[in-house]
């Protein structure tokens, strides 16, 4: 015979199921920040302020003058700039009050069709051993050339960088 008895723990909040008695025992109590002693939602373990000031350390610092992206992120407005001057707008024009000598840097995002997963969401609507696709290289290049005319971009906060507006 190779069954084993497993024993589990249920945390008796949210039925969330452990194989650790402690880890069910702690599931729904509010987590402390491991930098900072600030309490915090189960199961973060660092609060914004810590969490922003992390991300800042480990980050890569660029003067803005070597910075090649269109978009700066500044997380304080939560707001995205195509550069320091409209971010200087902004602060001005809603008396807003400048308060980093940094923002975030960007990173960027084309607009592009990833033709492998359309076709595998298409297949797990066919029988299992499905392979009867019909013009199969016709349809990737002419993908892969649709996509290469697209021009439109997308910008994310890049928090590995870090661009230093004040130089």
């Amino acid at each position: 015979m190779n069954a084993k008895e497993e024993v589990m723990y249920r945390c008796t909040i949210c039925n969330k199921v452990s194989a650790d008695k402690d880890v069910a025992e702690k599931c729904c109590q509010p987590g402390k920040c491991r930098v900072c002693g600030k309490e915090l939602k189960p199961y973060y373990t660092l609060c914004d302020l810590c969490k922003r000031k992390e991300y800042y350390d480990k980050a890569n610092k660029i003067k803005y003058s070597d910075y090649k992206l269109e978009y700066l992120y500044d997380e304080i407005y939560d707001k995205y700039f195509r550069d320091y001057e409209e971010m200087l707008e902004y602060y001005e024009e809603n008396e807003a009050e400048k308060t980093l000598s940094w923002a975030w840097g960007c990173s960027e995002y084309s607009f592009k069709i990833n033709i492998d997963n359309a076709i595998e969401s298409a297949e797990e609507n066919m029988y299992d051993d499905f392979d009867d696709i019909i013009d199969y290289e016709e349809l990737v290049n002419f993908i892969k050339e649709w996509n290469d005319k697209q021009t439109a971009k997308a910008y994310l906060p890049d928090y590995k960088t870090v661009i230093i507006l004040s130089e």
